[in-house]
């Protein structure tokens, strides 16, 4: 198995668990779901017990490969697949193809002027949109402490992009900028993150 697999799926994967559920529950039985920045497939996995179909997809083809190893070889997967792709540009997906597109904590660590071409694509595939990502302000807490240390232990440019994030607002501010609408919202991981449900309405130009 890839080093950067194993980790994530032995270490990161189990204390991000809660967070999935919960956005999970967030959606309908036997609806379809796009997951942008899928990673390791765990939530992808997740919202397939429930969902009609799901489609995961990442930039990193070695990432993609790790997902595509955890869908059981019993035959009864088949409304989940994984591919790599872009989330800035989805040619291959129509307008509203999707009743839900969904990104998990990915935002924070992108460039900033990737996020909202991002939310905007995402938001043009799907009815609705789950953003799952850190609070703003960060809680003054243990998790909050912990949290920023592992952001600042991932790299000089990952946490360039977490202070970007969290100095600009966070997602209220990259939702309110892509044009979309809080219309539900869930705090998770002890007030670390949160789930937001928005509309996808029209972006004007």
């Amino acid at each position: 198995m890839n080093p950067h697999c194993f980790f994530y799926r032995r270490f990161i994967d189990p204390l991000l668990r809660p967070l999935r559920r919960t956005l999970a529950g967030m959606i309908p039985e036997g609806a379809s779901v796009l997951e942008a920045a899928c990673g390791t497939g765990e939530q992808s996995l997740i919202i397939a017990r429930k969902a009609g179909r799901v489609l995961g997809f990442d930039y990193n083809r070695t990432i993609v490969e790790c997902a595509q190893g955890r869908i059981p070889g019993d035959g009864e997967w088949t409304n989940l697949t994984f591919q790599e792709a872009d989330a800035r540009d989805l040619p291959f997906i129509t307008d509203g193809e999707f009743d839900y597109a969904t990104i998990t904590l990915a935002l924070h660590e992108m460039n900033p002027a990737n996020r909202i071409p991002v939310l905007r694509e995402l938001s043009r595939t799907a009815r609705q949109l789950l953003v799952a990502d850190y609070s703003t302000p960060m809680p003054s807490t243990i998790g909050g402490w912990f949290t920023r240390m592992i952001e600042k232990m991932a790299g000089k440019d990952h946490y360039a992009g977490y202070s970007d994030y969290q100095a600009a607002g966070g997602l209220d501010t990259i939702i309110r900028e892509s044009g979309l609408e809080i219309v539900e919202e869930n705090s998770v991981l002890g007030g670390i993150g949160r789930i937001v449900l928005c509309k996808a309405s029209k972006i004007d130009a």
